[in-house]
C-alpha cells in the first residue's frame, strides 16, 4: 500500500498527451484543451480608437477654442488627418483621426456655435486605445493547453477566429461489476443496489472533459468479467467500479492480471479509497479500478482520474483549483491513512472557514451534498487543530 503522493507520481509518469486533434467552430470549443499554439489573426483593437466620448485633438494646441470640423462614430472609417489647430467630436470606440493624439472627455468641453472651448492642457495619449494595445498581430493568443472559457471564445471572436484546433477527448469506458447491481431506470429488486456509482462518475468524466461510455454491469463471473473488460481496453481509457477489494467475488485484480494489465498501483493509504488500481495494458492503454461504493468511487476519481484526463488532453491545468481555508473545528483520526475530508465552506470576518461533514462515513452517500471543497488530513496525523491553516482543493 502506498501513499497517495506516490500513485500520483506514479500516474502522471505513465500517461502521455494524445497527439489527436480536432477542428471545431469557435463557439463549439468550450471546455475543449487548445491543440496547439494559436497566433493572433490581427491586432486588438484593430485601429486606434477613442476610450471616451469627447473631442479628438493634438494635445499641443490646447488650451485654446478651436473649430469642430467633424463628428466621428463608432463603425465610422476615418482615414483623414486632423487639421492643426482644429478639432473633432469624438464618441467612445470610434477611430482616432491622424495626427490626434489626445481625446478630452465632453465633460471638460464647453461647446458652443460649433467651437469648443478646451480649458486645460491634455497629455498626449490620453483617452486614446492604441492599435494592438491588447493583442498584437501574429502574437501567440492561446498557448497549447489553454483551457476554453467563454473568455477564450469572447476573445477568439473579437480577433475573428471562426474555428479552434482542439485536443481530441480520450473515450473512456465505464464498466460496473457486481450481481448486487441494477441499472437506474430499472424495477427496483429487494436486496439490490442501483448502479449509481456509473452515473455519477459519468459526469465526473465529462467534467474532466473525456467522452464517457458506458459498458454497463459485469456479473461476478471470472469468464463474463473478462469478456466485458476486454470489450473497454478498445477504448482510450478504461474505468471499473467495484471488485478490487478482498471479498470472495473480487475478480477484477485477477482478471487484469489474466489480460496483461500491468498494475502500477494496487491500493492507497487513504480513507476512503484504499481500494484503487490503476495499470496499464501493453499498448499503454490506462485502467483504473475504483471501488464499488460511490462516494469511495467519486473521491478517489478526483484525486487520481481527473488530473490523468487532463494529462492526456495536454492541459495546462492539470488539477482542480487549490486554496487556503482554516478549520473551524477540531479534526481527530487515526495515523497510517491520509482521511479525505469533505468539506463545506463560509466567509467569516474575511477569513474562508472549512467545516467537515458531520459523518465522513464512505457509507454516508449523503456526505458528498453541498460539499465544496476537499482537504487530506495528512497520513502521519491523528490531530488537526481548530484555526489550522489547511490547503483544500475546490470542486
Amino acid at each position: 500500500m502506498i501513499s497517495h503522493q506516490e500513485a500520483s507520481i506514479i500516474i502522471a509518469s505513465s500517461l502521455t498527451k494524445t497527439k489527436n486533434s480536432i477542428t471545431l467552430p469557435l463557439c463549439e470549443s468550450i471546455n475543449h484543451i487548445i491543440a496547439q499554439d494559436i497566433i493572433a489573426p490581427i491586432s486588438l483593437p484593430a485601429c486606434n480608437n477613442s476610450a471616451m466620448d469627447g473631442y479628438a485633438v493634438r494635445s499641443s494646441d490646447i488650451p485654446a477654442t478651436l473649430p469642430i470640423t467633424n463628428m466621428i462614430k463608432a463603425g465610422d472609417r476615418c482615414h483623414t488627418a486632423l487639421e492643426p489647430r482644429t478639432t473633432v467630436k469624438i464618441m467612445t470606440g470610434a477611430p482616432v483621426p491622424n495626427n490626434a493624439d489626445a481625446v478630452v472627455m465632453r465633460e471638460d468641453v464647453t461647446e458652443q456655435n460649433n467651437l469648443a472651448t478646451f480649458a486645460h492642457s491634455a497629455q498626449s495619449g490620453q483617452y486614446i486605445r492604441y492599435k494592438g494595445q491588447d493583442i498584437q498581430q501574429d502574437s501567440i493568443l492561446f498557448d497549447q493547453g489553454t483551457h476554453v472559457t467563454p473568455q477564450v471564445i469572447a476573445i477568439g471572436a473579437a480577433t475573428n477566429l471562426h474555428t479552434l484546433s482542439v485536443a481530441q477527448p480520450p473515450t473512456v469506458a465505464l464498466l460496473a461489476t457486481g450481481d448486487e447491481l441494477f441499472p437506474h431506470g430499472a424495477t427496483p429488486i429487494e436486496g439490490m443496489h442501483c448502479n449509481i456509482t456509473s452515473l455519477a462518475l459519468h459526469e465526473q468524466i465529462k467534467q474532466a472533459g473525456g467522452i464517457p461510455l458506458d459498458l454497463g454491469i459485469a456479473k461476478d463471473n471470472p469468464k463474463h468479467l473478462k469478456q466485458m473488460i476486454e470489450q473497454g481496453l478498445v477504448y482510450d481509457m478504461l474505468i471499473t467500479c467495484g471488485g478490487i477489494s478482498m471479498g470472495d467475488f473480487d475478480y477484477v485484480k485477477q482478471c487484469f492480471d489474466d489480460l496483461g494489465i500491468t498494475r502500477h498501483v494496487s491500493s492507497v493509504a487513504i480513507k476512503p479509497g484504499k481500494p484503487f488500481v490503476f495499470g496499464l495494458t501493453p499498448n499503454k492503454t490506462p485502467v483504473f479500478g475504483l471501488p464499488g461504493n460511490p462516494v469511495s468511487a467519486m473521491i478517489t476519481f478526483e484525486l487520481f482520474v481527473f488530473s490523468a484526463i487532463k494529462q492526456i488532453l495536454g492541459s495546462t491545468l492539470l488539477q482542480r483549483s487549490r486554496a487556503w481555508a482554516t478549520l473551524a473545528h477540531d479534526y481527530n483520526k487515526p495515523k497510517g491513512k491520509a482521511h479525505i475530508v469533505r468539506l463545506s465552506l463560509h466567509q467569516k470576518e474575511q477569513q474562508t472557514m472549512a467545516v467537515s461533514k458531520p459523518d465522513q462515513s464512505s457509507a454516508k452517500l449523503t456526505s458528498m451534498l453541498d460539499v465544496d471543497a476537499l482537504y487530506i488530513a495528512p497520513a502521519t496525523l491523528s490531530f488537526i487543530p481548530r484555526d489550522t491553516l489547511i490547503p483544500i482543493t475546490l470542486l
